[in-house]
């Protein structure tokens, strides 16, 4: 707001507030914008050498209110009834104790002269304290006074002017002091130019007596130059000898290290030798340890195998009634698929037992071979894979697009896995192809899709060997083992 703007300036306009509002109380804000610019324009510097320890200035607030005779301020030209504004810039506050300080560490600095910014009264501060109060509105006489005949207002009208006149007259006096000030630094400065002016010409004269001593120190220097140009040439003739001896030093060093990029290519290829035996001793490393893995599992599938049949016949010498009698007869069943599987197991056993104590014999199945269920004991195979066994043929899908939701994804799912890895496979639709659908599931034992074989040949002398269905050939892809099993089957051209 522009009061408080004007507040800040002029502190005293705090207790008038009624005077910058009209009638109907809004702020007269024209009048009291002209006047902050009016007290801002009415700004002057004064700049004060540091050549006393005080300026002989007596304040209250902000307000000078004595000059001391004969002070450092009344020969600047200040007067009393001025306010302090900025001292070398920073605004002063309105208290008396920290305008001291402020001049206390500005006096401090006696390298330096230093700027007060003054402002002198302004019109209405001068109208107020010429007029005794009568001029001057209290805060409780806030707003226009309706009462004032004319005559006073004349009279007021003639002690404005008077202000004016006695503001101007200030004013010049304040201008004729700066110029005298101005005139005093002006001597002030010239004493200090001539002080300068005297050290420059003994700085000459030193300066003189130095060119002397370097002139004589270039004509020493021209007699060493001479001796130097005499060593020069000497230096010069050795240095041709010592070129001729280098030169044939670097011929040397040539075919030193041509020898040096013979012995390192020779080295290079035994280090590739080394490397590519390391890699095979690895390699046998790996598969001796995955033979090993294959047959702990195979022991304990077996023990497996065993417990659970003794399980069943428990269960089956405790059976006695007719609906058990059945359930009995499944699992007879069911003990005699796992009995032939410990015997494929057992099988499997011997011959991980045989590739470990032997070495392992080049596949004699070529890919063009058919493989029947008697060549391949498949069971034991993906339950653990020998590496020396692999299937040759096509990978089969059985599929059919008349199935479930959930078997219509894990169809899909196994088309994203084998063109993942490479296999190149066909599709079989059960629904479509009645016949074969038949006898793929007979061999599988299972009539649900999707299901996993691989074939081998062609036409009527094809045979099929079950891989197993969705379960199993994830399981087996998590395992790591669906390479060793597929790894005879066509690839994607």
């Amino acid at each position: 707001m522009d009061f408080k703007h004007l507040c800040l300036l002029v502190a005293s306009e705090k207790e008038f507030e009624g005077e910058w509002r009209d009638e109907k109380g809004e702020w007269k804000t024209a009048e009291l914008r002209e006047e902050i610019q009016n007290v801002k324009k009415s700004y002057f510097q004064v700049e004060f050498p540091r050549d006393s320890d005080a300026l002989g200035l007596r304040f209250v607030g902000r307000k000078v209110i004595h000059v001391t005779p004969g002070s450092l301020a009344a020969r600047c030209g200040i007067k009393p009834n001025i306010f302090f504004v900025k001292i070398n810039g920073t605004s002063v506050p309105n208290k008396t104790s920290s305008i001291n300080a402020m001049l206390r560490l500005a006096l401090k600095k006696q390298d330096q002269s230093f700027v007060i910014t003054f402002r002198p009264l302004t019109k209405r501060e001068a109208l107020r304290e010429m007029g005794d109060g009568g001029a001057r509105s209290t805060p409780s006489q806030s707003g226009v006074n309706t009462s004032r005949t004319q005559s006073t207002v004349d009279a007021q009208e003639h002690e404005k002017r008077k202000a004016e006149i006695e503001s101007l007259k200030r004013r010049i006096e304040t201008e004729v002091k700066l110029r005298e000030n101005e005139k005093q630094q002006a001597e002030i400065w010239k004493q200090l130019l001539n002080k300068q002016i005297e050290e420059l010409e003994r700085a000459r004269d030193a300066s003189k007596a130095q060119v002397t001593l370097a002139n004589e120190q270039i004509s020493r220097a021209r007699d060493t130059n001479a001796e130097l140009e005499k060593e020069k040439e000497s230096l010069q003739a050795l240095l041709k000898e010592a070129k001729g001896e280098l030169k044939s030093a670097r011929e040397k060093i040539t075919e030193n290290e041509r020898e040096i990029q013979l012995l390192k290519t020779k080295g290079k290829t035994c280090e590739d030798k080394n490397i590519k035996l390391e890699e095979a001793v690895k390699v046998q490393k790996e598969q001796l340890e995955d033979i090993t893995q294959m047959f702990n599992n195979g022991q304990k599938l077996m023990l497996a195998a065993h417990k659970k049949i003794g399980e069943l016949e428990s269960q089956l010498k405790k059976s006695k009634e007719a609906e058990i009698t059945k359930t009995l007869e499944r699992k007879e069943e069911e003990i005699v698929r796992l009995k032939k599987r410990v015997e494929d197991l057992v099988n499997l056993t011997g011959k991980i037992g045989a590739s470990a104590s032997s070495p392992r014999e080049n596949d004699k199945r070529g890919p063009g071979r058919i493989i029947s269920e008697e060549d391949l004991d498949f069971k034991a195979l993906y339950n653990e894979v020998d590496t020396t066994t692999g299937i040759h043929g096509v990978v089969v899908l059985l599929v059919s697009h008349c199935a479930g939701l959930v078997e219509k994804s894990h169809q899909e799912r196994l088309r994203h896995l084998f063109a993942a890895l490479g296999y190149r496979y066909e599709e079989v639709d059960g629904a479509m192809e009645a016949d074969l659908r038949k006898n793929m599931t007979t061999k599988s034992g299972i009539t649900s899709y999707p299901q996993v074989f691989v074939r081998s040949g062609e036409g009527e002398d094809a045979g099929y060997v079950f891989i197993g269905d969705f379960d199993k050939v994830f399981e087996m892809n998590e395992l790591g083992k669906i390479h060793q099993i597929f790894r005879g089957c066509a690839l994607k051209s």
